[in-house]
């Protein structure tokens, strides 16, 4: 019996080990993203649905109002930003530089290469002039001039603030070598490290302006006549869409990044693509977008055209003007967040007369817990003009009239007491003058039959 059962156990021996090697195989060739150790994809991390198809080889989606990322596709692998990189070179120059400063734009800046907006040597142009050719027109001879600017026509100097810059914002694996963004090896960021710098981007009210606009006219200069330039954002000049300002970066057609604040219904989202195809990114966006709607619980708190409340407006035909909510207004609650957290805050502006029709007048903020998560604006329904001397002092001209009406009735009233006591007295006086002539009449009377009297006695 022994030993019929030795090779029965050992071949129970063998299929364990067979099995613990294949299980072992299995957990060391799991495909994770590149960091130190496992990670589980933050899609996964907070139980949503498997990612979407994306052309974008990385890719990253963060929610400011609940302070999460929704959505991440090997946000930590290294990429090429291209264009991207201005957006550091713009944040490094507005913080050290005067808008309307004139810069002389030198031979090396008029003399990069690829995308440019036609600086020639000699030309003088502003700060802001710059930023917009660099930021809108993608210009890397706008960079270069930038970057002159503030450090001279070392460039060195200038990206060192860049690094520094990216260093400061928590950027781990992200490096420039020049102020454009030209494809490099000793260039490269991650979405994850990007995203950090677009959501400080954004909120630096120069750089969403130039970078949410449409169309800019850089007037005519000593070197060049005026020209116009276009936004390249993909979805910016999509009416449909819900970009509100961005950057865009491109080598050629199968090597783009794209880098954009998205806005709708109070939702706002940052999307970083990068190692992206040109004629892909609109859809990679939208693709996100949709992801993120589906994945971000969003509660209706108020809806579009509430009266909320009356906002004093100074100078104006009227004190006071109700407020209206111009959207409807939702709260973007966390994963499992709860919706005992939400609150709100109504914050009315200081408005002085003329109003318009659709002028925002305050803000309904929903907040959870004390951050605030969305800000639905109040409008005005109706115009105010400016209004008569007496609104200087808060009056309105309704109130005005009334009061005129009022002094006017006082007015006339006292006038007819004036007017009835001057009557009264002349009567008095007539009356007076009637007694002394009747008076003077009896006394008169009196006399004469007085007189008569001793006439008459006389003659006896």
């Amino acid at each position: 019996m022994e030993r019929s059962g030795q090779p029965l156990y050992s071949a129970r021996i063998e299929r364990l080990i067979t099995i613990l090697v294949i299980v072992a195989l299995c957990i060391v060739i799991t495909p994770a993203q590149y960091v130190s150790g496992i990670e589980i994809p933050d899609a996964a991390r907070a139980g949503k649905e498997a990612g979407p198809q994306l052309f974008a080889r990385s890719a990253i989606v963060y929610c400011e109002n609940t302070g999460e990322v929704v959505y991440s596709k090997e946000s930590r692998i290294k990429h090429p930003p291209y264009s991207l990189a201005k957006l550091v070179t713009a944040m490094v120059v507005i913080q050290t530089t005067p808008l309307d400063k004139e810069v002389k734009v030198s031979e090396n800046a008029a003399s990069q290469t690829g995308k440019l907006i036609g600086l020639k040597k000699g030309e003088k142009i502003t700060v802001e002039q710059l930023l917009y050719g660099m930021l809108m027109g993608g210009g890397n001879d706008a960079s270069y001039a930038l970057s002159e600017c503030v450090s001279g026509k070392k460039s060195g100097k200038f990206v060192k603030k860049m690094n520094k810059m990216a260093k400061n914002l928590g950027c781990e694996h992200t490096h420039f070598s020049d102020p454009a963004g030209y494809k490099s090896e000793e260039t490269y960021t991650t979405a994850r490290d990007f995203l950090r710098i677009l959501r400080v981007a954004l909120t630096d009210e120069t750089i969403e302006k130039i970078t949410g606009t449409k169309q800019y006219e850089i007037p005519r200069t000593n070197k060049n006549g005026s020209r116009t330039l276009t936004s390249t954002v993909p979805l910016l000049n999509d009416p449909k869409a819900y970009v509100y300002a961005g950057m865009d970066g491109l080598h050629d057609q199968e090597h783009a990044s794209t880098a954009v604040g998205t806005r709708k219904d109070g939702l706002r989202l940052f999307i970083v693509l990068l190692a992206d195809k040109e004629l892909q990114r609109e859809a990679d966006i939208r693709t996100l977008e949709e992801y993120a709607e589906k994945n971000v619980q969003g509660i209706q708190v108020v809806r579009k055209g509430k009266a909320m409340g009356k906002v004093r407006i100074r100078h104006g035909a009227k004190t006071s003007l109700s407020a209206y909510t111009a959207r409807d207004g939702y709260a973007y609650l966390p994963a499992e967040g709860s919706e005992e957290l939400i609150r709100h805050n109504l914050k009315m502006k200081e408005v002085t007369a003329p109003v318009k029709e659709g002028d925002v007048l305050g803000y309904y903020e929903i907040c959870i817990g004390d951050k605030v998560s969305n800000r639905v604006p109040l409008v005005a329904k109706e115009a105010v003009k400016v209004g008569w001397f007496p609104s200087y002092i808060g009056i309105s001209n309704k109130t005005t009239i009334v009061i005129m009406v009022i002094l006017g009735v006082l007015l006339l009233l006292v006038l007819w007491i004036l007017v009835m006591r001057a009557r009264l007295k002349r009567q008095r006086a007539r009356k007076r003058r009637e007694m002394i002539r009747e008076k003077a009449r009896l006394e008169y009377l009196e006399e004469e039959d007085h007189r008569k009297r001793d006439w008459n006695f006389g003659r006896k």
